[in-house]
């Protein structure tokens, strides 16, 4: 794999993130507000969006956005620029091709490519959540505006409070999923050899 494969294994998954940043901010938005939901009322997902419409129009499933999508953008083409690195590094090393790399390689670079990515955007996913525990019909603040609010308040070390255990779980995730992601393509191609 090039530079320029490089550059357009980032591209797709900055792209990518940027799709599923429409998709996730809402289901992330469910979630924290289910979280911290101060009346400890249990309220069924259908019940939370009603009153998050009815607060802020069909937007309010939205806020967060600006800021999962300044995560997501990065965070996924980080992830499938460095899983690619480690398995283009591996192959020169050996002097093989990045698609007979063995399945370990997959496993590391997987885990790389989660805890790369989750180290880069941490800050950034600390001030997405906050923006979206705000309850419905507040004030709208920006991503900038509650950066600034966090650091003074509580420092800069919040920031990255809990990125440790984020870590310590994203290499574990994303080293399986690309494990088997390598494996089973590997899999589909020696069928579609045997055809």
């Amino acid at each position: 794999i090039d530079e320029a494969s490089l550059a357009m294994v980032t591209i797709a998954g900055s792209i990518g993130g940027f799709a599923c940043a429409f998709v996730t901010g809402p289901v992330e938005l469910l979630k924290v507000r289910q979280q911290v939901n101060e009346k400890k009322t249990g309220l069924r997902t259908v019940s939370l969006v009603k009153n998050m419409v009815a607060a802020d129009g069909f937007s309010g499933i939205y806020r967060g956005l600006t800021a999962t999508l300044v995560r997501d953008v990065p965070s996924y083409g980080s992830y499938f620029w460095s899983y690619e690195v480690v398995r283009k590094l591996y192959a020169d090393r050996i002097s093989c091709s990045v698609v007979e790399v063995p399945g370990f390689v997959d496993f590391l670079a997987g885990g790389v490519g989660g805890c790369l990515s989750w180290t880069i955007i941490y800050p950034i996913d600390v001030v997405k959540s906050r923006l979206q525990i705000k309850g419905e019909g507040s004030v709208r603040e920006g991503f900038f505006q509650c950066a600034k609010r966090i650091h003074r308040t509580e420092g800069w070390r919040v920031f990255g409070k809990g990125l440790g255990l984020t870590v310590a779980r994203a290499f574990p995730v994303n080293a399986t999923i690309f494990y088997f992601h390598g494996l089973t393509v590997k899999s589909l191609n020696v069928l579609q050899e045997s055809d």
